[in-house]
């Protein structure tokens, strides 16, 4: 099964090669003139995610915060 999936990755990276070097009926002009007219990251998070997508949270601060909130508790803040 990993085979089969690498296998259709590839199909879609040589696919997806292809769609992007498309140009115009003359020839003269690519149909993407930029990345973000290929692919828009906004647009596919919000189909993949739904619209109430949060940023990732920093581990670290998520840390420090439980530090905090301990310290004030032991301490009658």
């Amino acid at each position: 099964m990993k085979q089969l999936e690498r296998e259709q990755e590839l199909y879609l990276q040589a696919y997806l090669n292809r769609a992007v070097k498309a140009t115009d009926r003359n020839g003269k002009s690519y149909v993407y003139k930029e990345f973000t007219d290929f692919y828009d990251e906004a647009k596919r998070k919000n189909a993949v995610l739904g619209n109430n997508f949060a940023k990732p949270v920093n581990s670290d601060l998520i840390a420090i915060a439980k530090r905090m909130r301990n310290y004030k508790g032991e301490e009658g803040y």
